[in-house]
């Protein structure tokens, strides 16, 4: 059960982590500029929500 749970943080953290280059990784492309100044807003408070988690992710992993 313990190694289960390991297992699912672990693929947690590297999910999130892959979302939240890739939605950086948007931040930068003419799409993203193309949005409406509250879709641009929006997604830029998603990503720091997002990068908030994936600390408590990491110091939650840090302690396995």
């Amino acid at each position: 059960m313990i190694d289960n749970f390991k297992t699912r943080l672990l693929e947690e953290q590297a999910s999130l982590r892959n979302r939240g280059d890739k939605l950086a990784e948007f931040l930068t492309t003419p799409y993203f500029h193309n949005l409406s100044e509250e879709d641009q807003e929006d997604l830029d408070e998603q990503l720091k929500h997002m990068i908030k988690y994936l600390k408590v992710l990491n110091r939650r992993v840090s302690r396995l």
